[in-house]
């Protein structure tokens, strides 16, 4: 049912238990010092606008327990569920305030001021006037000096889902939620097998929809349900923000970011462009963009060339994976609609020199000396992204594990959680749920040989089933057979990676 408070938009579910490795201060801060840009870097206040179940936040605030941190979302569900796993994780440097963006502009004095605010994905799931209520709060708290970050819904890329949403809100009329998804999707197959024209007009609409099938169902109520949906091209954002005293200066996609990740002759068209607002929109169409990761600051500290090579080459990173897995002597990393392809070698040789204990941009340059610091850097960002490189921290292990124990606990009661923080570096990594109870159980002192048995039991118990390609076993000892190769794997693989990287 539709409520007054929800200014259109769909508050009956509650939304995913998701991560945002682009919402990581340490990640911000490093795209920052890549563009040219001063980032606060200690003892800084983060606000998250529209934190949802607040699982980002909360890491963020366990990896940065030096930091404030502050979740703002307007359903209590959300509030209520991040404030309970704050206080089961024992952490004492978060809040998470009810409100409404329109009612918290008019009281900015309840955030206080903080230097980074991040915004993820909300921006086109709100109406405008819910948006610029959340843009005057940003710019009445955001200390000059201070980093947005804004994630948002794009065009060209999100033309193919027009026609989906715009079929979902009609059946909204009827039914709310997993229903109305679901409905869609059937007619929107049924003019597929007939031959519409509207998939020869839209062929990405049929990708689209395919892929919803393995997506969270909590994820596309909410994408698909509000009723202000509406994506924003570059240029619209960009005017808006202006008139909040933000200013963009970059992004925070990494592949976006660097000349290498474009062919040539787009590089060319794009590079054309003197005025801001008409590079980032042919940027967009050059790359057929559906999900944009803009920064802005209020008040931009630019760092001069030697100083940002100078931060650029003090960065310790630490290699989080020692060997690559593809076995042909080029390296593809695939990001949107970009292909970005690597000397296998090259990349090799940066994540030997960083290893395992972690190093200094400076001195992986003097083991490369054929590339520059920022050539160096450069890499190292592109590893970071691939998730084969990690910023180093000099965090508290043990406190870390012990949140990390505490996560894999809650996942065996029920809880929807399948991340755990790295220590010594401020990644997050996803688990199998398969994964996460073998953990709870080894964390609980199980023999290693009878780890399957309390598999299969905790499945039972939590009315959950295994699945291949997508097909659910009913079959008690073909069940049985699958929890005997998930403890095998969690064992041969997942726990020796865990120890190793000191997660447990």
């Amino acid at each position: 049912m539709s409520n007054s408070w929800s200014h259109g938009y769909y508050a009956d579910e509650g939304y995913e238990y998701g991560y945002h490795t682009e919402t990581s201060p340490s990640y911000l801060q490093w795209m920052c010092t890549l563009q040219g840009i001063d980032a606060p870097k200690d003892n800084f206040t983060y606000l998250d606008l529209g934190c949802g179940q607040g699982l980002s936040l909360i890491f963020h605030a366990a990896l940065h327990p030096d930091s404030q941190f502050i979740g703002v979302d307007f359903m209590p569900r959300h509030i209520a569920h991040a404030r309970s796993l704050a206080k089961r994780l024992a952490l004492r440097n978060i809040t998470f305030i009810e409100a409404d963006f329109l009612d918290l502009a008019k009281w900015p004095d309840k955030i206080g001021e903080v230097d980074y605010a991040v915004a993820h994905g909300i921006s086109t799931w709100v109406s405008k006037e819910v948006r610029k209520g959340m843009w005057s709060l940003v710019s009445k708290v955001l200390k000059p000096g201070g980093i947005v970050y804004n994630s948002y819904n794009t065009y060209p890329g999100w033309h193919s889902a027009s026609p989906f949403q715009h079929l979902v809100i009609q059946l909204n009329n009827h039914m709310r939620g997993k229903a109305a998804i679901d409905l869609a999707i059937k007619k929107m197959s049924a003019l597929k097998d007939a031959n519409a024209v509207l998939f020869e007009m839209l062929p990405s609409l049929d990708m689209r929809i395919d892929g919803m099938s393995r997506s969270d169902p909590a994820y596309l109520v909410q994408e698909y349900n509000n009723t202000a949906w509406q994506p924003l091209y570059v240029a619209e954002i960009l005017q808006e923000i202006s008139e909040y005293k933000l200013d963009y200066f970059g992004t925070a996609n990494v592949v976006q970011l660097f000349d290498a990740s474009y062919p040539p002759s787009l590089l060319e068209v794009i590079n054309q462009e003197s005025s801001l607002h008409m590079r980032e929109t042919i940027r967009d169409f050059a790359i057929g963009q559906s999900f944009r990761r803009d920064l802005y600051a209020k008040g931009s500290l630019a760092l001069g060339k030697a100083l940002q090579i100078n931060r650029l080459g003090e960065q310790a990173l630490i290699s989080t994976q020692t060997e690559l897995i593809d076995n042909e002597n080029a390296v593809e990393m695939v990001y949107e609609n970009l292909t970005v392809t690597f000397d296998k070698a090259t990349l090799q040789g940066v994540i030997d020199a960083f290893g395992e204990k972690g190093a200094t941009v400076n001195d992986v340059q003097k083991v490369l000396p054929q590339f520059s610091v920022q050539e160096v850097a450069e890499i190292a960002t592109y590893l970071i992204h691939d998730g084969k490189l990690g910023i180093k921290t000099g965090h508290c292990v043990d406190k870390l594990k012990k949140i990390n124990h505490e996560l894999a606990h809650a996942h065996l009661d029920g809880g929807p959680y399948n991340y755990l923080a790295f220590a010594r570096t401020n990644r997050v990594i996803r688990l199998r749920n398969a994964d996460m109870m073998l953990l709870s159980h080894h964390l609980q002192d199980v023999q290693n040989q009878d780890l399957w048995k309390k598999l299969q039991e905790t499945m039972t118990t939590l009315n959950k089933r295994f699945c291949i390609e997508g097909r659910e076993i009913t079959d008690l000892q073909e069940s049985q057979e699958q929890a005997r190769l998930h403890a095998n794997h969690f064992l041969d693989v997942v726990l020796p990676a865990l120890v190793s990287q000191e997660v447990i």
